[in-house]
């Protein structure tokens, strides 16, 4: 998914009229600093949602957010080992 797609999903979870909970904010803060991270976290929230609520999953969101948690701690990692 490139910065475009990625901007076009967190807006349309992110968008004022889908309310402003602390998780809302947080996504909103997070977005302007790391979109990948913020796309893994929203898929997480979504699953916590689905999962609360008796819904069905999708298995893309599964992979999707998998992909993005990959690419999220891909900087942590090559940071950790410079350190070394």
């Amino acid at each position: 998914m490139n910065q475009l797609s990625c901007i076009i999903f967190l807006a349309d979870t992110l968008e004022p009229g889908k309310g402003d909970n602390a998780e809302s904010q947080h996504l909103r803060q997070l977005s302007k600093e790391n979109l990948f991270q913020a796309v893994w976290l929203t898929c997480d929230y979504t699953i916590k949602h689905l999962l609360g609520t008796n819904c069905l999953i999708h298995p893309k969101i599964i992979l999707t957010r998998n992909w993005f948690l990959k690419k999220a701690k891909k900087p942590e990692d090559e940071q950790k080992m410079k350190q070394q």
